[in-house]
């Protein structure tokens, strides 16, 4: 991670752990285990449970969603809302925790007119 060859990439300290406890390598493994987590939830909500939910993503569909994390994660962007085809939307966003939010919602509309007879 941030340990290359011994040598931590932000301070340049020597380490023989592979870890570096500066502060910027330990907001660099908070951030990888926010993306890695958030990841493990898209795969969840809209790679297991869209299975139950009758809808599937594509494998392109499923890496925008994990780019748009990414992009959280690093603070690049407070949120993401894409709106699929199909009726489903994901939406990402950064809470007050500074967590990473993911939603998924499969709009399904049902309409019946009643006619006077």
């Amino acid at each position: 991670m941030a340990v290359t060859d011994g040598v931590c990439e932000f301070c340049g300290q020597a380490s023989l752990t592979g870890e570096c406890d500066c502060p910027q390598a330990k907001a660099e493994r908070k951030t990888l285990k926010k993306i890695s987590e958030a990841n493990e939830m898209i795969d969840f909500l809209f790679v297991e449970e869209a299975k139950q939910l009758d809808f599937k993503l594509s494998v392109r569909e499923i890496a925008l969603m994990k780019n748009a994390a990414e992009l959280i994660a690093n603070n690049l962007v407070k949120s993401v809302n894409i709106d699929f085809f199909g009726g489903v939307i994901g939406k990402l966003a950064v809470d007050a925790s500074d967590n990473i939010k993911i939603t998924r919602v499969k709009s399904q509309k049902a309409t019946e007119v009643i006619q006077d007879k």
